[in-house]
């Protein structure tokens, strides 16, 4: 099977579009950073995501608390 290139940048296909999801994903830890440490509300912003995580941790516990067999299948269900 042939990879597909392009006649300008001689990258395939696939390579351009893990350099595109590479600059994204680092986009968005720049942003995430930037939330929680650069911003004027960076404590306020820090403060809320810590409360969303413990109220998601919470949640999980019950749903697990609720069923009466834990198994792993189960568990990643």
């Amino acid at each position: 099977m042939k990879k597909e290139t392009t006649k300008e940048s001689g990258l395939s296909t696939g390579s351009k579009t893990a350099i595109g999801a590479g600059i994204a994903a680092f986009a968005a830890a720049a942003a995430g950073a930037y939330y929680l440490y650069g911003s004027r509300n960076a404590a306020k912003n820090r403060k809320a995501v810590k409360s969303w995580a413990l109220r998601a941790k919470a949640e999980v516990m019950d749903e697990i608390e609720k069923m009466k067999d834990v198994t792993e299948p189960a568990y990643r269900e």
